[in-house]
């Protein structure tokens, strides 16, 4: 029952302060965001003020009445210049790159402080507990990363943030969270299946007509996307900007990924289409790939690789898709 009761209250607190942090690109924490606290050193400071001030009405002491109120102009001043440590402090976020479900999807936040500001003995913890700390933050970006288990496909965003700090007394606590609007794609997890023979008992090839196969015909300037295994790397040795080789064009079979060749659930399917894509992709091949909403013309190449993964990562997730 207690523990029923804890979920609830925690359950509503959070919605408390999501509701005062909504996520964004990119936050700047203000008098809004920004939550502060004593420290156990600050009630204990709270507490010897108290028995000063005792003291100084029991025995009429001017001298223990002036040491109290200038404890606690103290303890008043360091409370703005707690708050001032984070004010004006902006956080933001990025995926590195996707990931497959089951594989940790990674972050990259930025803090940089405001104009000729400094943000002095920073933490950063995640909704899982971890924790990271910075020493100082000024007008330079510093950056740190973070990872964050995922279980399913699809666009995954991060869980809350907490940003904290003692300084510069350590006697108030000042914290702040942040929801950021960054998102890691997450592709199927990669299984082997066996792949349906369909009724010309051709499985996944097709004939093709001509494409490249490994008669070399000529090199031509390096392109992104292009495969490693074509790259001329004597040419990067001897100083020279880096080539690709050019190939004669013959007949080849082309394969395609198809979803009719696959048994099971949905996701099993969309498992075994990414282990194929990734088969595929790793041999060099020309490969398409069909999806009951979607058809991807065969071509290859890393970035052919991913526009498939990522056809299965979003398929049949219509508003996630909407919004890539």
């Amino acid at each position: 029952m207690f523990s029923s009761w804890q979920t609830r209250w925690q359950t509503r607190w959070q919605r408390f302060f999501a509701s005062r942090s909504p996520r964004q690109a990119r936050v700047t924490l203000t008098q809004k965001r920004i939550y502060i606290l004593p420290t156990r050193g600050g009630f204990a400071f709270l507490l010897l003020l108290l028995v000063l001030l005792v003291a100084g009405i029991n025995y009429q002491n001017n001298l223990i009445y002036g040491l109290t109120f200038w404890l606690a102009t103290v303890f008043t001043l360091a409370t703005w210049h707690t708050y001032q440590n984070m004010a004006g402090l902006q956080l933001s976020a990025r995926a590195t790159a996707p990931v497959f479900a089951g594989s940790p999807a990674q972050f990259e936040l930025t803090l940089q402080a405001g104009v000729n500001k400094r943000s002095l003995q920073l933490a950063v913890h995640t909704a899982l507990g971890d924790s990271q700390s910075v020493a100082q933050v000024g007008d330079t970006p510093v950056r740190m990363l973070w990872a964050e288990p995922t279980t399913r496909r699809g666009w995954y965003k991060p869980e809350r943030l907490t940003l904290s700090s003692n300084a510069p007394f350590g006697l108030f606590r000042c914290w702040a969270y942040a929801w950021l609007d960054a998102r890691a794609l997450v592709y199927p997890r990669p299984v082997d299946a066996v792949i349906i023979i369909d009724g010309a008992g051709q499985g996944d090839t097709r004939p093709l007509g001509s494409t490249v196969t490994q008669e070399l015909d000529g090199f031509r300037p390096y392109r992104a996307g292009d495969h490693r295994k074509h790259i001329h790397w004597a040419t990067l040795a001897k100083g020279q900007p880096l080539q690709t080789r050019e190939q004669a064009l013959q007949h080849e079979n082309e394969s395609w990924v198809l979803w009719e060749h696959y048994s099971g659930t949905i996701e099993q399917r969309l498992s075994a289409m990414c282990q194929r894509v990734l088969i595929l992709s790793e041999q060099d091949k020309v490969f398409g790939l069909v999806l009951p909403d979607r058809q991807i013309t065969p071509s290859r190449g890393y970035e052919h690789r991913a526009q498939c993964l990522q056809a299965l990562a979003l398929y049949g997730l219509a508003e996630e898709r909407s919004q890539c």
